[in-house]
């Protein structure tokens, strides 16, 4: 399952949730606090619990940082960046 594929995007290597944790490191992200989400290649989905709220697709490519901070808005869509007690 985890195996690299003969072609396409590896949904599964490790640079795609890298590249949420340097957004969330960065001064665009400073608004967010406390927030789950699961990555796997061209998907970056806000979970609550184990529910996904919202996310993003890219049917091409895995986001990078600069794409996040660019859709930040679009990834949480109309969910708080803080966890709603």
């Amino acid at each position: 399952m985890f195996a690299k594929p003969a072609a396409g995007l590896d949904v599964f290597h490790p640079a795609w949730p890298a590249q949420l944790v340097v957004f969330l490191a960065s001064e665009a992200a400073a608004d967010v606090t406390g927030q789950g989400f699961v990555v796997w290649g061209g998907t970056v989905s806000l979970v609550k619990g184990w529910h996904h709220v919202h996310a993003l697709t890219n049917h091409d490519a895995a986001w990078t940082a600069e794409d996040l901070v660019a859709r930040k808005d679009d990834l949480f869509g109309p969910h708080a960046r803080q966890p709603e007690m």
